[in-house]
């Protein structure tokens, strides 16, 4: 018998020993089941949502126009020879200027011819009248409160004109924006068969009204109003209203001095001057436009 076999059958025959115990094999506890933890997305987070920044509108700041202070007591100082002063009611060129007297030159549309204006008297030629010239030039230094008043003798009759500076306005007229002085004129027939108040805009700084309106409360001599459209000053350019101190030009523009335009002005006039021994001779276009300076600068303001 092998040492193998011997062994094994030992084993089978050893007797059990009283009160022994059978040793078990035990499982080990099962270890408990490990926690799972779920991560879920957080539903709780703050949302931020972004607003668009607020648009601001910023509004352009106002144009503010300075005007001139208004020259109080003014002096009479109208405009100079070769001035165009077109108005709602015609245009007038200055030829002649001396102290109070401003003569006039007017286009058809006010009527053609001359007139002469004498402080705030306008003169016709055809119609004579005499008053007392110093009494009207009284007027100024013009100031509010300034009166003057004089008594005319016409072909219609005798007349009592009285001048009340009521106040100052600063005005808008087609050729811009003006400080005045309103003066206001009572004209009364001596038979009290015509009545009637006229108003005037007088600008100093222009030396000239920028409106003129009356009110007829009797008689037939009705007359109509008018504004200032433009003044152009001699020397200054012809395309644009003259830069008088203060006031804002809106005034209708006028046309361009262009070799097109003296041409055109020399084809409708001819080429002829005076000469000063009262003789007549033809001259090139240039020339005769700068010996007409003033009806060149008229017919450029009102094409």
């Amino acid at each position: 018998m092998s040492l193998r076999s011997f062994l094994m059958a030992a084993t089978l025959f050893t007797p059990a020993v009283a009160g022994a115990q059978t040793a078990t094999t035990v499982p080990a506890p099962a270890s408990p089941p490990a926690t799972v933890i779920v991560t879920q997305p957080s539903t709780t987070a703050p949302v931020v949502v972004t607003q668009p920044a607020p648009v601001v509108v910023t509004q352009p700041a106002p144009v503010v126009v300075a005007q001139p202070a208004l020259a109080s007591p003014a002096p009479y100082n109208p405009p100079p020879v070769g001035s165009v002063i077109q108005t709602s009611a015609g245009t007038y060129t200055v030829t002649a200027n001396n102290g109070y007297d401003v003569v006039l030159q007017k286009d058809a549309k006010a009527g053609g011819g001359f007139t002469t204006l004498h402080g705030l008297v306008m003169e016709e030629p055809e119609n004579t009248s005499s008053y007392s010239r110093s009494e009207v030039e009284g007027l100024w230094p013009i100031q509010v409160g300034k009166h003057a008043s004089t008594d005319m003798i016409t072909q219609q009759g005798g007349r009592n004109l009285r001048w009340d500076v009521v106040r100052t306005e600063t005005i808008t007229v087609p050729a811009g924006t003006f400080p005045t002085y309103v003066v206001e004129k009572r004209e009364r027939s001596s038979d009290d068969s015509y009545l009637a108040t006229e108003r005037w805009w007088y600008a100093p700084q222009l030396g000239f009204p920028v409106k003129y309106e009356q009110e007829l409360v009797r008689g037939i001599d009705r007359r109509a109003p008018w504004e200032l459209v433009s003044i152009r000053y001699p020397g200054a350019p012809v395309a644009a209203v003259p830069v008088v101190p203060g006031y804002q030009p809106v005034g209708v523009p006028l046309r361009v001095d262009t070799v097109e335009n003296r041409a055109q002005f020399c084809r409708e006039r001819g080429t002829t001057v005076l000469l000063t021994n009262g003789q007549r001779a033809a001259v090139d276009c240039d020339t005769y436009v700068r010996t007409e300076a003033a009806s060149y600068q008229a017919w450029l303001s009102t094409r």
